[in-house]
Formats: structure tokens, sequence, C-alpha cells
């Protein structure tokens, strides 16, 4: 099979022959709505212009910041991407949050003797 741009793609999951005809950014957007909507009102999605930029995605929260920050860092980990939390500088609502996904930087691996 191949993408839209011609490539030819193989699957080792199902989830991912499900996101086939889906660009990258639009495969990350929707894992990280299914990731924040429990926790978060989105209102505004800035989508990366190019590669290794972060995702800035503007809302309310619903519940606590310290109730949500948690599960964020342990679920955008398992997708390689590092959440960052912070007051939305556009807004004077207590409530308005910037969370911006930027890719987690690699970690070392030990060096065997």
């Amino acid at each position: 099979m191949t993408d839209r741009e011609g490539r030819v793609r193989s699957y080792a999951t199902a989830a991912e022959f499900d996101d086939f005809d889906r660009s990258p950014d639009e495969v990350l957007l929707e894992k990280a709505r299914k990731l924040l909507r429990a926790d978060l009102d989105v209102q505004a999605v800035q989508r990366p212009t190019g590669v290794g930029q972060a995702l800035e995605i503007r809302g309310r929260l619903r519940k606590a910041s310290h109730e949500a920050f948690g599960r964020w860092m342990r679920d955008f980990a398992a997708l390689k991407l590092q959440p960052r939390l912070s007051p939305d500088p556009e807004s004077a609502d207590p409530q308005a949050v910037r969370v911006t996904l930027a890719p987690a930087p690699a970690r070392p691996r030990p060096v065997r003797s």
C-alpha cells in the first residue's frame, strides 16, 4: 500500500493501518485530542510548521492542573512527546492554558563495557 505521497508503507499493528490515509500531523493531533479531552476544552490548535517543532494547544482546564498533568506526562511519554503546561498569555481567564507538545529528548543509551 502507498500513502498520499506515493510512499510504500508497511504496518506493525492494525492501529497503524487505520491511520494509513492521514498525515503524521493529523495522527498526532488525533492522539493528543484523545489524551486531553477529559481534562481540557480545546479552543485552538497550532500545528508544527517544521520537523521537530511543537504542537501548541490552547484551551480551558476542566480540572486542576496537578490532577491532569501527571497523567499527561506518562501518556505523552509513550508517544515520545514532552508536554509543557503554562497559562495562556492571550487570555484573562485563569483556567485558560497553553499545552505545548514537543518531541521528547532522546535518552542516552547505557554504555556496555
